[in-house]
């Protein structure tokens, strides 16, 4: 990751900076990395991409929007969480400890 340019969704840093257990020294580790990554919000097309997504195949509502942000932006999504993400066409995953 280091020598690549990331974007990141601001619902992911909201996942993970709000996770109630989060420890002090991870928090000051990932609002530094955040600061470092390019923040993509969420818009009206990306909810459109999400609700044909849950429409065609129940998910979540949170991987419906990380994975409909991915399409609009053609972007990649690296997660070990691959599972929730299989089913959908023209989507690229990368699993980071599987590698």
């Amino acid at each position: 990751l280091k020598s690549k340019d990331i974007t990141v969704l601001l619902i992911i840093k909201l996942e993970v900076l709000g996770y109630h257990g989060l420890y002090e020294k991870d928090q000051i580790y990932f609002e530094t990395f955040f600061k470092k990554c390019e923040l993509i919000g969420i818009d009206s097309l990306i909810i459109e991409t999400a609700i044909n997504l849950r429409q065609f195949k129940s998910m979540s509502l949170g991987d419906a929007i990380i994975a409909a942000t991915a399409k609009e932006h053609s972007l990649t999504i690296v997660t070990a969480n691959t599972k929730d993400f299989k089913h959908i066409e023209n989507l690229e995953i990368i699993n980071p400890i599987a590698v």
